[in-house]
């Protein structure tokens, strides 16, 4: 299968690796730095009348996303490796390495790139290198972007079984939070958090269904519910 033309191949001849272990682990150089944050339970056409207030325009339309993720070799906690389908994009995979080194804004760290790969292949690949498939998941996105505040990413991110939320991204901390009170948000809304914790805020077990589709409709007997709640995710 042939890369995206948009990454570099670097010769592996021309980098000194003397010092270099085998199968050595990503440098903080290499990943990159995401700043963002979640807001929960939100009302889909209450924001987007703010966002064209404000000026956002939907770069991407609402789009269903397949995505599988995997746990290292090493077990490294926060960390894990997935590949994405989307499909307004089709005959491209995105590969993504993403690490939690704490639960803030700018405390996520991810490496990723696009290649052109069936989908199957990519999953043999992860598992040859040690790599064990926790879930393959469903869901739909819908992302604005503005003309003029062009760090910012808008994101509407639709996952079965729960409520709907928002994904505010930016260059940094404080681009961030201004974006989020401008959309009308408090500062105690926002949830630096991955999604597996959301899942848990509404008493569920993100990883323990390993196809998550919005064909699923959750029962008391539902293993993704966890103890003291009930099957809609409130204590009993």
């Amino acid at each position: 299968s042939a890369w995206s033309p948009n990454i570099l191949i670097p010769d592996y001849r021309d980098h000194d690796h003397t010092n270099t272990p085998c199968c050595g682990l990503l440098t903080d150089s290499m990943v990159n730095q995401e700043y963002e944050t979640k807001i929960l339970n939100v009302d889909r056409p209450t924001l987007k009348i703010t966002l064209h207030k404000l000026g956002f325009i939907c770069s991407r339309p609402r789009h269903f996303v397949r995505r599988w993720v995997f746990s290292l070799p090493n077990k490294k906690d926060g960390a894990w490796v997935r590949i994405i389908a989307e499909s307004d994009t089709k005959d491209q995979l995105a590969l993504a390495y993403k690490y939690y080194e704490s639960y803030r804004i700018g405390g996520i760290h991810e490496y990723e790139f696009v290649i052109g790969a069936k989908i199957r292949d990519v999953q043999t690949f992860f598992e040859l290198l040690g790599c064990s498939l926790i879930a393959e998941q469903h869901t739909y996105e819908e992302q604005y972007r503005h003309p003029k505040r062009k760090n910012i990413k808008i994101e509407i991110d639709e996952w079965p079984l729960i409520p709907l939320y928002v994904e505010i991204e930016g260059k940094n901390k404080n681009e961030v939070m201004r974006t989020l009170i401008h959309l009308g948000f408090n500062k105690t809304q926002s949830q630096p958090i991955t999604t597996k914790m959301v899942y848990k805020k509404y008493g569920l077990d993100l990883h323990a269904y390993k196809k998550l589709s919005f064909k699923h409709t959750p029962t008391n007997n539902d293993p993704g519910v966890l103890k003291k709640h009930n099957a809609i995710g409130m204590p009993d």
